[in-house]
């Protein structure tokens, strides 16, 4: 079995996605396919606008998606980025 690096991971995305806005193609589903690898790369530069700190569960914002107690991490930061 082989293992990939993230940064491996990262350019096969960047090649894969630069080919499908690059290439002529007839397919219904061509225009769809050239956005979705726009939106993918351009996540890639993507930089967090802000963070959670977590600690034992508690967080020191809000949030109306997750409570305090159930947050993925018990300590740590979670980032948040705009879509």
């Amino acid at each position: 079995m082989t293992t990939i690096t993230r940064e491996q991971q990262k350019q096969i995305l960047i090649d894969t996605a630069n080919h499908v806005i690059n290439r002529d193609n007839t397919s219904p589903y061509s225009e769809n396919l050239r956005e979705l690898a726009r939106i993918a790369l351009a996540s890639l530069e993507a930089e967090p606008i802000g963070a959670f700190h977590i600690a034992d569960q508690q967080v020191g914002g809000t949030s109306d998606y997750i409570k305090d107690g159930e947050w993925p991490i018990d300590n740590g930061v979670i980032e948040v980025y705009a879509a």
